[in-house]
């Protein structure tokens, strides 16, 4: 609520690098200075917000890239983002016995800061990018609601 005015004007790729950026951060300062309270508190703050504002970006990017498939590459996402996740534990949990802690973090933040790659490389002739009607966002995490398909009413109470 406090960025949804800044994050509302950033395009969706500049969003996801900026928040992926912040959670690789928030997991370096996180692995490196555990010992430190305020250290710990402020980097579990910035890796919260990055974490819930990169899902936003994730959103808004698939609408951008194509509005009317929006909530299939939505749902696409979230089932990569939580299969990384289960991954991302288990690699985790099996590399700390072999490298140690600060190690095992940090192999986790260059991990997150190279998922913002593909949001900064941009390929020659790659998707490009289609606004959502409007074009707007609705909170700077989350892309616009698009309007009921032009039609007859629903005969359902309360459909659009």
């Amino acid at each position: 609520v406090v960025t949804a005015r800044w994050t509302n004007g950033l395009p969706a790729r500049t969003l996801w690098a900026v928040t992926a950026g912040s959670v690789a951060v928030a997991v370096v300062v996180l692995g490196a200075l555990p010992q430190s309270t305020v250290a710990a508190l402020l980097a579990c703050a910035v890796f919260g917000w990055g974490y819930t504002a990169a899902t936003g970006a994730l959103i808004a990017w698939t609408t951008e890239i194509d509005s009317e498939r929006s909530s299939a590459g939505t749902s696409m996402l979230f089932v990569a983002l939580v299969l990384g996740q289960a991954v991302g534990a288990a690699g985790a949990g099996a590399l700390v016995g072999a490298i140690g802690f600060v190690a095992t973090f940090v192999v986790g933040a260059v991990v997150t800061a190279a998922s913002a790659v593909p949001a900064v490389v941009r390929r020659p002739g790659g998707v490009r990018a289609v606004r959502a009607a409007g074009g707007a966002r609705s909170s700077g995490c989350t892309p616009a609601t698009p309007g009921a398909p032009p039609g007859p009413p629903s005969r359902r109470p309360g459909a659009p």
